[in-house]
């Protein structure tokens, strides 16, 4: 039912945008953007995500003003790999509205750029201040695979061990622990901890 409300409300707007007073077509175009970035949430992929970068970008361009747009445009360009532009309109979003949410995708945007100091930095503050368990728990994880790709098993194995204290069920972090014990040459607890991840996934 939202799709079908969605598709309606895009037909409209495209409609709208094309007899417009010019004073108004920017306003339109921030509307199809976001209607188009909940188009793409909604589906579940990321068809739809150039176009609310198009047209968000086109709204900005002609001077239209909201608080929104920098976070809703760091998301799309997350979704579509493109990574700097992401953490672009990320760093301008936290400069207008700071939130755990923002500072978790700014992290994951920085490690997916090869910048993982970054990422802790951000995720080191989740940690810190937020009273989201789930996105502490996702932020743990991340730094998990940080010190695991650092080959720093000591932290790594830490933070696996954070999540399984709040979430004994996270398949993601006894894989994980498999993995540094698989590093640290014993296959047969490494075997034991994947064994436990594939009972859970």
């Amino acid at each position: 039912q939202a799709q079908s409300y969605l598709d309606e409300s895009i037909n409209c707007l495209r409609v709208a945008l094309l007899s417009a007073k010019k004073s108004v077509q920017p306003q339109i175009m921030y509307m199809l953007g976001k209607a188009y970035f909940y188009k793409n949430t909604l589906l579940a992929y990321h068809y739809y995500s150039d176009l609310a970068v198009a047209y968000l970008g086109a709204a900005q361009d002609a001077g239209y003003s909201a608080d929104d747009i920098p976070e809703y445009l760091g998301l799309s360009y997350a979704a579509l790999g493109m990574t700097r532009e992401s953490i672009a309109a990320f760093t301008e979003a936290l400069l207008v509205r700071e939130s755990d949410v923002l500072l978790l995708s700014i992290a994951e945007q920085y490690y997916k750029n090869g910048q993982p100091t970054a990422a802790k930095a951000y995720l080191h503050r989740i940690n810190m201040d937020s009273s989201d368990d789930v996105l502490k728990l996702k932020s743990h994880a991340l730094l998990g695979q940080i010190y695991l790709d650092e080959k720093n098993f000591s932290e790594a194995l830490a933070e696996f061990q954070t999540i399984l204290e709040k979430d004994p069920n996270s398949a993601d972090a006894y894989y994980g622990i498999g993995v540094i014990y698989e590093n640290r040459g014993d296959l047969i607890k490494a075997r034991a901890e994947w064994r436990k991840a594939l009972r859970i996934d």
